[in-house]
C-alpha cells in the first residue's frame, strides 16, 4: 500500500516505515517511537496509518518540494 502511493513520485520523495519493536535504527535521529509511524522527507511524520492519510501526506510533501 505504502510503496504503490510512492512510486506514483518516483525519487521525489524518502519514505521509510518504522515498526515499532523491530526497527531501531531512527532512535539515533528521531527519538523514540511508541507507534508504527511513516517518516517522509525526514519531515512529515504520520502516525494514523491508512491509504487516505498517507496518500494525503505524500500529496503535501511533494506539494512542499514543488514550492
Amino acid at each position: 500500500m505504502v510503496q504503490s502511493s510512492a512510486e506514483r513520485y518516483g525519487d521525489k520523495i524518502e519514505l521509510k516505515m518504522y515498526r515499532t519493536g523491530k526497527d531501531m535504527d531512527y532512535i539515533r535521529k528521531y527519538g523514540m517511537i511508541y507507534v508504527g509511524t511513516m517518516i517522509i522527507n525526514e519531515k512529515i511524520f504520520i502516525k494514523n496509518l491508512n491509504r487516505k492519510s498517507i496518500d494525503k501526506a505524500i500529496d503535501d510533501a511533494i506539494y512542499e518540494l514543488d514550492t
